[in-house]
């Protein structure tokens, strides 16, 4: 059963308590009873509304009893141990130990199947504090007084869920624990519209395990489970909203490995695409250093073909003026079963793109400060220069463009978006050839 905002407030709509009777001079009269900051209130029922009431009284129970068996779904929540706090035990890939730590030292690690990110540095704390929700985002802090987390550090945010997400399966398993994969995994949300709206619609009993916990990045958002299916909901302006839109339909278009993004409820949303595959952000090869020549130089190291994939990316982005790229909205997919890198993840995150932060869009592109980094970094990477040469250039037709705009639920007629693009589009042509 998925909790949602409509039986919420269906509920808050519905009569409680219980229908009494009283004879009164020969004549039954019937009393709505409840009880209201502990003490007992009573109002009078019509005859004619007597149906009605217990109806909804009836109504009331069954949302009771249904809430009660959702309750009771999952697990809750990880208070971390003391020993879970010293990072002593293994870091996990589903029931696969890939890494062995004392205290935070890794002691051994499996080179193919732990994270790039402990593969590069080791590091267990560093690792767990990249997969926590951002506290800087206002709903974050709301849900971790919720969920009486009184953290100053990520690491140990982290560990409140294993530090596992949705989009991998690695976790960390203290020493001494007997829990499997199965065991942690999310099967349930509570919190979605505590983490996406700030709005806490429906609270169990016990504070329980969480998906939005290791849901990183600085906006506003949540994990939905929708028919078994996990899907990432994100709040965004209307501009924002039409960027993401609008890239995810040109990726399309041009045959790039995209996320596709919806339009849902005033909100864009995704369905989780790492599902079957571990998605591993760009930070874990790299770190903190999103310079392209510093990406690319360590794509390369790894596979010639990733690193065409990478570089046809940044073309993308040239395209969209998506200068919001770094290391944690662009990644590696790995095998789940081998740990082998299947290639650059889907594009995903362009809501800072195109037409979000800015009243009008610069038709000349010669003059584009973001498309001059770029340039610079061809002539200064032969490889890069090489690999572009090479590589076929995407075609592209304004009425496809214009198609692309025309479906958008969001328009922005001020904008000539399509001319914006295949101005771009040629003058990348050209710096290219």
């Amino acid at each position: 059963m998925d909790i949602s905002k409509n039986i919420v407030e269906e509920l808050n709509t519905l009569p409680r308590g219980y229908i009494s009777t009283k004879k009164i001079h020969g004549k039954n009269y019937s009393y709505l009873q409840y009880e209201e900051k502990g003490k007992l209130k009573s109002h009078y029922v019509r005859a004619s509304e007597a149906d009605s009431v217990r109806a909804g009284l009836a109504r009331r129970k069954e949302i009771e009893l249904e809430l009660k068996a959702y309750d009771f779904l999952g697990r809750n929540i990880n208070k971390p141990s003391r020993r879970s706090r010293e990072l002593t035990g293994s870091l996990m890939m589903g029931d696969i130990e890939v890494a062995g730590f004392n205290h935070g030292v890794c002691v051994w690690k499996n080179e193919d199947l732990c994270p790039l990110y402990i593969r590069r540095t080791s590091d267990l704390s560093g690792y767990l504090a990249s997969r926590a929700i951002d506290r800087n985002r206002t709903n974050s802090r709301l849900l971790k007084k919720l969920l009486n987390i009184h953290e100053s550090e990520d690491d140990m945010t982290a560990l409140y869920s294993f530090g596992a997400t949705l989009t991998d399966n690695y976790w960390f398993k203290v020493s001494g624990s007997k829990l499997r994969y199965k065991d942690i995994s999310f099967t349930e949300d509570y919190y979605s519209d505590v983490a996406l709206k700030g709005e806490i619609l429906y609270y169990p009993s016990s504070p329980k395990h969480s998906p939005q916990l290791t849901l990183t990045g600085s906006y506003e958002k949540c994990w939905k489970r929708i028919n078994g299916e996990w899907w990432l909901y994100k709040k965004g302006t209307d501009r924002e909203i039409f960027s993401e839109l609008f890239c995810s339909g040109l990726a399309v278009i041009l045959n790039i490995p995209t996320a596709v993004y919806e339009y849902n409820d005033g909100y864009i949303r995704t369905r989780n695409f790492a599902d079957m595959d571990n998605l591993e952000p760009m930070l874990a090869i790299a770190g903190e250093d999103d310079r392209y020549e510093t990406v690319f130089t360590e794509l390369d190291r790894l596979s010639v073909r990733i690193a065409k994939q990478y570089l046809k990316l940044m073309w993308f982005d040239l395209l969209v003026n998506n200068v919001d790229r770094h290391n944690e909205n662009c990644g590696l997919m790995r095998s789940r079963a081998d740990g082998k890198i299947i290639g650059l993840a889907p594009n995903y995150d362009n809501n800072l793109a195109l037409i979000s932060r800015t009243e009008i869009l610069n038709m000349d592109p010669s003059k584009d400060g973001f498309i001059k980094v770029f340039a610079r970094f061809i002539k200064n990477t032969p490889k890069a220069e090489e690999y572009l040469r090479k590589m076929p250039y995407p075609k592209l037709e304004k009425k496809k463009v214009e198609r692309c705009i025309e479906q958008l639920p969001l328009k922005f007629p001020q904008y000539n978006i399509a001319e914006y693009i295949m101005k771009r589009y040629e003058y990348l042509k050209s710096l290219l050839k």
